[in-house]
């Protein structure tokens, strides 16, 4: 049997839709034609036909809604052949002269059939209407003694089919490249977000050291906004990565605590150098009673403002730039708050007032205004105020400027610790029996430190077969699976391991690949959830208590190791380290994960060792030009370093997953890059490990890393 355009769901969908057209269409001419049977002495011959009729609807109709015996694809195979044959011949045959007025539903079904199932099925229905059709010629009187007309019905039915074969074949090689060219962008967009993000890598951590190292307030500043500013960049990555469009309904909001006036003063500091570039007045007005913060989204409300303000600045050759924020009506609970960009620039003729808010789409002509480099801003800003609640609402004309504004109302809160009280003080739970799968110990190491805060029991397994062993052996109340195991992937391990138990336990994905190709494809695969790598206590614990309802007999701030806790510990032997090579911030973050005397010395010796494991197979995969291999192992490079904060390889090991054949033109190069990173990464951290023995020395350490 030939395969069919659909099949599945879609073709039981469209089994039972042609027979609800049969039962709309059929069951009353039937009907009809059975009382005039009755009453005005019809031919027992066209009665018979009806009844035929009847019966062959009637069982099409019950395989279709009730069929637990009969394959779909024998159903729709058997009536492509049969509907013209009994529907349509024998209706046209026993009505002599007037059967040409029902010669149009052999058209009728062969269109439908090639529209809802495919060229193939539509083929088969047009040769069994040819062979019907022909049949009534020989068994019909009056087809007999009128064979023009016969015949001019019958190239109808051979050109009229012929004809939209052609139009629906061009129209399913149009979806298929559509669809090729849709691919194309997901790996596209996967590529290029691991190539922003290793630039961005450095650029967090440049910052973050001059950071440490400032003594003026106004270095601290640009470099405050220098970090907000990248944070943005990393979260419109991610909008890239998972939206992919841009409905309102594929738009997800969070609802933060957030103060407008610092919102508005990130805003300021990041469109000023701009302005002042181009010798713009650049002015921000923010209504003196607006004095609580609010309940908002600030990544996005702050990326809507920056991109209409930005916009301004670009397209004003002289003059001035203004943010306004005006309060327009307060309760107890709420601001409604008119935000306004006004410029005095090139501004936009009316007729393209709306078309602006369309993706893509850039105005032409000598006014032409760019929005984006893809023409998406004011598309997304406009999507992200429509969420919110609001309208942008534009008034300009060409040659005076312009003014966007928008009207969005807010909950007020007199503090950012009014809103999250309740959440802090929900306690965390504890003693559950767990399951961590990993290839490398030290991921193994770092998340049961995490874990044992919580005093979870926690296994350990280094392989997909040993998990399989312990998940046999014991009852685990929630599992996480590294995704890119040594011996088989974590999507595999899983359907074995659900495959084999009645109630199997909720199971997360860790994974050092943030892209949405890898997210949907472990979406797929059933998991409870995903966790990208490095993995915080805090993302744990809100995994753990998403699927484990119980009452902890303790509060999350009583417990030895929480954030809170370890904070008082000493920190005098974490020493500023080149933040080229390791990120300092990150390893005091990894400081309070437990108070146990010792985990930082283990947790770093037991990096080296992986990072050295990891290093080695990547020259060799390298080398022989294994492209599956490369990515594999710099995908676990990846997790390992992130972990401890070793910057330059999480950037190196990110180029190296989205490897392509052209790369191994450079294929010597990437070899030493990896050799030279490792090498000053093995250092760098074995000084620092010095310094955990020996505080003293270690306090001009950062100097002689540099």
């Amino acid at each position: 049997m030939k395969s069919l355009a659909i099949a599945g769901e879609e073709l039981r969908q469209a089994i039972r839709s042609q027979a609800k057209l049969r039962l709309a269409v059929g069951l009353p001419m039937v009907i009809c034609g059975n009382y005039l049977l009755l009453n005005n002495g019809i031919s027992l011959l066209f009665g018979t036909v009806l009844n035929v009729n009847l019966v062959y609807i009637s069982v099409i109709a019950a395989l279709a809604f009730g069929n637990k015996i009969v394959s779909s694809e024998k159903i729709i195979w058997t009536t492509a052949v049969l509907d013209p044959i009994v529907m349509h011949s024998s209706m046209v045959a026993v009505l002599g002269e007037y059967g040409g007025l029902y010669s149009g539903f052999y058209l009728f079904t062969i269109l439908g059939f090639g529209f809802r199932s495919g060229i193939t099925l539509m083929r088969v229905c047009q040769a069994s209407t040819i062979v019907g059709f022909v049949a009534v010629f020989f068994v019909s009187a009056f087809w007999r003694t009128h064979p023009i007309i016969w015949f001019s019905f019958l190239v109808m039915l051979l050109i009229v089919p012929g004809y939209a074969a052609v139009l629906l074949k061009k129209l399913h090689e149009a979806r298929a490249e559509a669809e090729h060219e849709s691919k194309a962008k997901s790996e596209l967009l996967a590529r290029v977000s691991h190539e922003l993000r290793t630039p961005l890598t450095g650029i967090v951590a440049a910052t973050q050291l001059m950071l440490l190292e400032s003594q003026s307030t106004k270095t601290t500043k640009r470099a405050e906004t220098i970090l907000g500013m990248a944070k943005e960049l990393t979260e419109e990555i991610e909008d890239l990565l998972d939206q992919a469009k841009y409905e309102s309904s594929a738009l997800v909001l969070e609802s933060v605590p957030t103060s407008l006036h610092e919102l508005l003063e990130r805003v300021r500091l990041t469109i000023a150098p701009a302005a002042s570039r181009k010798a713009l007045h650049f002015d921000l007005n923010v209504d003196s009673n607006i004095t609580d913060w609010v309940i908002t989204d600030p990544h996005y409300l702050g990326r809507v403002l920056i991109n209409l303000a930005s916009n301004a600045v670009k397209f004003t050759p002289a003059g001035q730039v203004l943010i306004d924020a005006r309060l327009l009506q307060t309760t107890k609970a709420s601001y409604q708050i008119q935000f306004t960009v006004e410029d005095t620039g090139i501004g936009i003729a009316k007729e393209f007032h709306q078309r602006i808010f369309e993706p893509f789409y850039q105005v032409g002509g000598g006014t032409t205004r760019r929005f984006g480099g893809t023409g998406l801003g004011m598309a997304i800003a406009a999507e992200v105020v429509k969420t919110m609640g609001g309208e942008i609402i534009v008034d300009s004309e060409p040659g005076v400027g312009a003014k966007f504004r928008f009207v969005l109302s807010f909950p007020r809160i007199d503090s950012p610790q009014q809103a999250s009280a309740g959440e802090k003080s929900q306690p965390t739970v504890l003693g559950k029996k767990i399951l961590i799968v990993d290839d490398h110990n030290t991921n193994l190491l770092l998340l049961k430190e995490l874990l044992e805060q919580d005093q979870h029991m926690v296994t350990t397994a280094k392989s997909a077969m040993e998990a399989l062993t312990a998940l046999n052996a014991n009852e685990f109340d929630v599992a996480f699976f590294d995704y890119n195991l040594s011996d088989m992937d974590g999507a595999k391990l899983l359907q074995i391991y659900r495959f084999g138990k009645l109630k199997p336990a909720p199971v997360y994905f860790l994974t050092a690949d943030a892209t949405s190709v890898t997210a949907e494809k472990l979406n797929d695969s059933g998991a409870t959830g995903i966790l990208h790598k490095p993995v915080a206590l805090h993302d744990l614990r809100k995994s753990i208590s998403k699927v484990c309802r119980n009452e902890p007999n303790r509060e999350l701030s009583t417990l030895p190791g929480t954030a809170s806790h370890a904070a008082k510990t000493d920190r005098q032997y974490l020493r500023p380290v080149p933040v080229q090579i390791l990120d300092i911030s990150r390893i005091e973050r990894l400081r309070n994960t437990s108070t146990r005397p010792g985990f930082i010395r283990e947790l770093l010796t037991q990096s080296l060792s992986d990072i050295d494991t990891n290093c080695q197979l990547l020259v060799e995969a390298l080398r022989t030009e294994d492209i599956e291999s490369i990515r594999e192992t710099a995908h676990a490079l990846k997790g390992v370093c992130a972990n401890i904060g070793a910057v330059r390889l999480v950037g190196l090991s990110s180029s190296l997953m989205a490897t392509r054949r052209e790369s191994f033109k450079q294929g010597n190069q990437l070899v030493n890059d990896l050799e030279v990173i490792r090498a000053s990464t093995h250092d760098a951290i074995e000084q620092f490990i010095l310094q955990l023995d020996s505080p003293a020395q270690g306090a001009d350490l950062s100097a002689g890393l540099h």
